[in-house]
Formats: structure tokens, sequence, C-alpha cells
């Protein structure tokens, strides 16, 4: 069924945020009530109109591509840092940033999982599920596919690495460095032991570039040259 999008007021997101404590600290599974995402007390509209589809999402990828066109992301920027419109699209799709698990049971995270943060506090600001692999595609198309694997509603390590780092995460040609060195091409995902710890993995590369910032202007720099500028520890993940 399709939906025009709309946001939460302030009345939905401290509705929204009470829904979350529930669920958190009451077990309290129940779904989100789809009737307050259109109720005047608690949501408006966009000066834009929106659809939206109740279609679910496989990967974090569908997710991305899926919002960037929707919203038209690549012409409406602004749209990154609306709070209450994705905090809005956080509960329209609640089954699927916060499942009811083989248990039975909803693992309610960490707020920001689900509420955007505030931009310029960016450790909590990229964590938000739904905005987060929207605002990667949007700026990268399929470069940012080392971003966009895995289920919509867990984070995983190789992403805690790459992206708590915002100079890392939309330069382009630092991703393309380390999508050639944990992507498979021939397998079409992440490469074996992408997210383990250890010589060459993502929690060194971050290192590194730390590092590079230093000495080099990676901004100016394409992947390729860049990948020329690391140990030796990082050959095994060259193909």
């Amino acid at each position: 069924m399709d939906h025009r999008v709309k946001q939460f007021n302030d009345n939905g997101i401290e509705f929204f945020k009470q829904f979350l404590y529930n669920a958190k600290f009451n077990e309290d599974n129940s779904d989100f009530p789809r009737e307050v995402l259109f109720d005047e007390k608690y949501s408006e509209n966009l000066n834009e109109e929106y659809i939206i589809s109740d279609i679910k999402f496989n990967i974090k990828h569908d997710a991305g591509k899926y919002f960037t066109e929707v919203l038209d992301l690549k012409n409406n920027k602004n749209a990154y840092y609306n709070q209450k419109l994705w905090t809005w699209l956080s509960a329209f799709y609640f089954d699927q940033v916060c499942p009811i698990e083989n248990d039975g049971k909803r693992r309610v995270g960490q707020e920001a999982r689900y509420i955007l943060q505030n931009p310029k506090n960016y450790l909590t600001y990229y964590r938000h599920l739904l905005s987060g692999p929207a605002r990667i595609y949007s700026e990268l198309d399929e470069k940012g596919r080392i971003f966009l694997t895995g289920e919509l509603s867990k984070r995983g390590d190789l992403i805690e690495q790459l992206q708590a780092y915002q100079n890392i995460a939309l330069n382009k040609g630092i991703i393309e460095a380390a999508d050639s060195l944990y992507w498979d091409e021939n397998e079409n995902k992440l490469k074996k032991g992408a997210g383990s710890k250890g010589p060459g993995t993502p929690r060194r590369f971050v290192s590194i570039i730390g590092q590079f910032e230093f000495t080099y202007d990676l901004n100016s720099m394409q992947g390729q040259n860049i990948l020329t500028l690391f140990p030796n520890e990082f050959q095994r993940w060259i193909a």
C-alpha cells in the first residue's frame, strides 16, 4: 500500500521516544501504532509530496537506494538533517529497523538508531539506521556498497569502523581504496574476514588513514593512488 510521507511534530517525537522506552525497558513487543503516523496530533505534511510503500528491504543497499530515489535526495540534501522526517520513517518501518527476533523479543538499541541526532555530533548522527544508508547511497552510489551490506537492523563491525569517521565515510577516494581491499567482485559481497581484527583489517585501515592525513591531501587522490601508500600488511587483501 502506498502512503504519503509525513514527518513527526514535537508530540510525535515524544510519543516515539516513549514507545522505544517501553519496548526496551518494559519488554513491550507491540507494533508501532500506525494510526499515530497519520494523526495530525503527532504528524504534519512535508512541503514536498513524496510517496512510500510498505516494502521489505533485504539489505541496507535496498533501503539506501530506495530513499535516495523516493525523497530525491541528490537534489534535496537538506533532507539529510530533517530529524522529524527520519524519525517518522523509523516509526513507519519499525518492524524492519527493530524486528521481533526468533525468541519473540525486540532488541531495542541506542536511541540514535531510530531518532536522528544533531549532525554536529557525527558519532551519534551517523548511527541512524535509515538516514545513514540513504546518505551514503545518495553521495556515493554503488561506490558505497561496503557500507550497505547486511540487514537493515544490524550495524556490523566493518561499518562501525569505517563510517564512524566522517572524513572516511564521505571521502570517495578513501572509500574506493576500502572497496578495493574488502569487496569480493566475484562473489559480490564483503571478503571473508573483512570484519575481523588484525593486520590489514578495517581497524588498521582507519588507523593508517589517520596517519596519512598528516602527510597527504587524500581529498584530491583517487582510490588506487591511496592504495599505493599502504604498508605490506594490506597486500593479502589486494586482489
